[in-house]
């Protein structure tokens, strides 16, 4: 059954998406390499051919307007090796840092940014409701990326259960440390593990503090077609750690495989960002304008987000 799985995941999505180097200025390799992994997104190409008769005006500088663009113009332009996307990257930053610019930490064009906070902030501004417009590719976007938690309390006293609100969330966290570390045991004690609340049973009343045996939160998780993993290195360095990243993963019963992983490399006085995903022939490495041949598959060393596709 796997092997068809993948059968028709190379016919479909996203082995078929043309393998191109992505041509930029400034400080903004962190967004070529999170752009490598978004249009590999399933359907991604087929759902910008469908709305391409509809492609927002020119004078349009929303945030999804300009994102749109970046996917049009990797995904249909020329066949060249590499795609010159300094324009619609500055607009897609410039559109972004507009539309936070009233929060504490604004998204800001002159500073380096981190790849994660770039994917998670650019995904939740495009699904925001309160933006209008281009509704239609903010929901493309939602459904394709949401991760839906679901929580219950248990009363230690009485045993009362009850449902509380789930949260939608755009990636997980996975905290490494040590020397070696499981992403699969990570994630499996994101959804099953327990923490008590400070809080009072809604039947007896008491409080289920620490002192009354707790109140625990159960977890579970619906999921999208995309699930993306925020690497977080707790006191260790990413330079120097390197483990197999599982190139399929289960989690309550959904299997997911990786096609994209986003990397940085640290130096004294700066850094650099690039990405290695899987192709038709292979995983190979997206650095800036450049496509590499055939590389292993990828590993922990310098990994920073990881996107897997659910089967």
């Amino acid at each position: 059954m796997s092997d068809l799985l993948n059968l028709l995941w190379i016919d479909q999505d996203p082995l078929k998406i043309p393998n191109r180097g992505i041509s930029n200025s400034g400080n903004t390799c962190y967004v070529a390499s999170v752009i490598q992994c978004l249009v590999r997104f399933p359907g991604i190409r087929d759902y910008v051919n469908k709305v391409k008769a509809d492609e927002p005006a020119a004078d349009d500088l929303s945030l999804r307007a300009c994102t749109f663009r970046i996917f049009s113009a990797y995904l249909n332009g020329s066949r060249s090796s590499a795609v010159d996307l300094t324009v619609q990257i500055q607009a897609q930053i410039t559109a972004l840092a507009e539309v936070t610019k009233t929060e504490t930490a604004p998204f800001k064009w002159s500073e380096q940014h981190d790849s994660n906070e770039y994917y998670t902030r650019l995904v939740d501004k495009l699904i925001d409701n309160k933006n209008d417009s281009h509704a239609e590719f903010g929901n493309y976007i939602k459904e394709k990326t949401s991760v839906t938690m679901s929580k219950s309390s248990l009363c230690g006293s009485c045993g009362l259960r009850e449902d509380l609100q789930s949260a939608v969330d755009y990636s997980l966290h996975v905290g490494i440390s040590g020397d070696s570390f499981s992403i699969q045991e990570s994630l499996l004690a994101q959804f099953h593990g327990t923490e008590c609340i400070e809080a009072e049973c809604a039947q007896c009343s008491k409080p289920t503090g620490k002192e009354k045996k707790l109140k625990a939160y159960t977890r579970s998780a619906s999921y999208s077609e995309v699930l993306y993993l925020n690497l977080t290195w707790d006191g260790t360095n990413s330079n120097s750690l390197e483990a197999t990243i599982p190139l399929d993963i289960e989690i309550e019963s959904n299997k997911f495989q990786l096609f994209g992983v986003t990397y940085h490399h640290a130096y004294e006085k700066g850094g650099h960002y690039w990405a290695i995903c899987k192709t038709k022939t292979g995983w190979k490495k997206f650095n800036d304008y450049s496509v590499s041949g055939e590389v292993p598959p990828p590993s922990s060393l310098h990994a920073r987000g990881l996107f897997y596709r659910r089967l």
